[in-house]
């Protein structure tokens, strides 16, 4: 969504937080409205690359405009960001929008606009919506489940490795250790962390599945999620 303010001097960060109530994001040029759920962001005044479909414009009572940027050239913009720049946190984002936004693509303005490169990064991610047991699909599914339960995690990838390690507290932290992680490339499996060496460690595949159950029976979350998590991802696997 983008912001145009009557005069000529424009928006300033602080006037954009006082009279929108908003707070800045991770990134200097956005902000976050958390009632209302939409993120603000300032752009150029001239489109995405040239090229743009003519945005919604609203004018509110006080003279202000709303141009609501369309999210086909949401899109170009962040695969573009991908191809060209590497914008590597773009990823999650652009499936974001495709999962979101299937009825909303307009393919023939898509392809239009997109290099070929461009385009077939496009294609992959629209297959990796459609392909849940590709592993980029089950990183996406899989945070967007602990994400939505309000899960608290860290990400780490090591060459051809990735996984995800949950901080545990009170009882399970004294039975189990300070973390329990995740893996979930190059194969899926839950790991243990071993304070004496500082590492993880994978748990036996046989009683991995068993031990989350227990585990949440016993201490609820974080390991109520994860065990949902393990189980649609080895049910995809198979």
């Amino acid at each position: 969504m983008r912001l145009d303010h009557p005069s000529e001097e424009g928006w300033s960060f602080f006037g954009l937080e006082q009279v929108f109530h908003l707070n800045r994001s991770l990134y200097s040029e956005s902000w976050e409205h958390e009632k209302l759920e939409i993120i603000l962001e300032m752009v150029a005044t001239t489109p995405f690359d040239g090229i743009y479909k003519t945005p919604l414009i609203y004018t509110t009572e006080d003279g202000y405009k709303i141009n609501i940027v369309d999210v086909n050239d949401i899109l170009i913009d962040r695969i573009k960001g991908l191809v060209q720049w590497n914008y590597k946190d773009y990823n999650e984002w652009v499936l974001e929008l495709i999962e979101s936004y299937k009825q909303e693509l307009d393919v023939p303005y898509l392809i239009e606009n997109l290099e070929a490169e461009e385009l077939k990064v496009l294609e992959e991610y629209i297959q990796t919506i459609q392909d849940r047991s590709s592993f980029y699909s089950k990183r996406y599914y899989a945070k967007k489940l602990l994400d939505s339960r309000n899960i608290v995690y860290s990400e780490f990838e090591e060459e051809e490795l990735y996984y995800l390690a949950f901080p545990l507290n009170g009882p399970a932290k004294d039975e189990l250790g300070p973390y329990i992680g995740l893996l979930l490339k190059t194969y899926l499996a839950v790991l243990m962390y071993n304070v004496d060496e500082e590492t993880f460690e994978p748990v036996d595949a046989v009683t991995a599945g068993e031990m989350l159950v227990n585990s949440s029976n016993k201490y609820g979350e974080p390991f109520q999620t994860i065990t949902e998590v393990f189980e649609n991802m080895e049910s995809e696997t198979l």
